[in-house]
């Protein structure tokens, strides 16, 4: 797979059979982290601020070789990489700062309390500083409206010519005993989030609550990108190309996490995604297992396009095809036109 471009790619493939729910087995009620065939497998017990606290224990002694230090820099060491800064350095730090100001923190405030004690405590157990975790939190949003804001001048058929972008893709498809439902993670971190993939079992204390899995990385602290729970929801994030960002309104990890975290049946989880409010564009893709359905939801700004399984299945690449999407989607370059629309 190609890896040319502004920043590299990783390339995952994760595959759910969901006919049964994802679950991890009995296990006791302390934290552990333990590698199977070069995938961490981390189990957290507790609610949700415990469960955060036991992740930032488990990998404070391998803490550089995690994804936490790569998305808290990840905005600056972009700004530090472009031309016009390595030609006059002294803009770096007026970049910099401008970004933080306008647009990090603005999104760093929209972190409901309970979600930013969260990066609090998983900071301070794996000895992080806890701003930079926070900017983690947020890099995807921050990284949406940066992109937003440089290339929103591309339409649909005039893109620049350039690499093919990203590349991240969807299956959802029915079978005699379920679905199953596969994605690929093609995003700007290559050789650092698949340095250490991780499952990690989330068995939450709260009365009601539903235990849920994320497929990830070591320091990623959310079942909001890739992830299944106990009532056969399985969800996966893609992100769109769509000028219609905001500094007021939620980061997406919130929304997709709440969703993996309390909805037990679809229905449930558009409700959740049709009431939120977005700070980026993204795609999220949705199968109930239990009750043979599956979506994709398209959300920004300009608002929430649902486009429902008709047939045995459903794919998502990185366009849109909700009228509310495409009357401001743009493109990074006429390669990556090409390259979401060909998969």
């Amino acid at each position: 797979m190609r890896t040319q471009g502004m920043f590299g790619v990783v390339f995952s493939l994760v595959v759910f059979v969901s006919g049964v729910a994802q679950a991890a087995p009995p296990a006791p009620q302390r934290a552990t982290l333990t590698q199977v065939r070069g995938v961490w497998v981390m189990n957290l017990y507790g609610t949700r601020t415990e469960m955060a606290r036991q992740h930032g224990e488990l990998i404070r002694d391998r803490l550089k070789e995690t994804t936490l230090p790569f998305f808290a820099e990840k905005i600056h060491n972009a700004i530090n990489n472009t031309y016009i800064v390595k030609d006059m350095p002294f803009l770096g730090g007026v970049l910099r700062g401008f970004i933080d100001f306008w647009v990090t923190r603005p999104l760093r405030n929209k972190l409901p309390k309970e979600d930013r004690q969260l990066y609090v405590e998983l900071a301070k157990a794996a000895g992080f500083p806890v701003d930079e975790a926070l900017n983690a939190a947020v890099v995807p949003d921050v990284g949406q409206w940066l992109t937003s804001n440089i290339f929103k001048g591309n339409g649909v058929l005039k893109g620049s010519f350039g690499n093919l972008g990203f590349g991240c893709s969807s299956l959802v498809i029915a079978q005699k005993d379920g679905f199953v439902h596969a994605r690929n993670l093609d995003y700007e971190s290559y050789g650092i989030f698949d340095r250490n993939p991780a499952v990690i079992y989330f068995h939450p204390s709260e009365p009601g609550a539903q235990s849920y899995t994320s497929i990830s990385s070591l320091g990623i602290h959310t079942a909001g990108i890739t992830a299944t729970n106990a009532s056969g929801i399985t969800l996966g994030l893609h992100q769109l190309f769509v000028n219609a960002t905001s500094r007021s309104h939620t980061p997406i990890l919130v929304t997709t996490e709440r969703v993996i975290r309390e909805a037990r049946t679809l229905d449930q989880a558009l409700a959740i995604l049709n009431h939120a409010k977005y700070a980026g564009s993204w795609a999220v893709v949705l199968s109930s297992a239990r009750e043979g359905r599956a979506a994709v939801v398209e959300v920004s700004d300009a608002g929430v396009d649902v486009r429902r399984m008709d047939g045995d299945h459903i794919v998502q690449t990185n366009h849109v095809f909700g009228a509310n999407q495409k009357k401001s989607e743009f493109n990074v370059s006429y390669g990556s036109y090409r390259s979401t629309r060909g998969r």
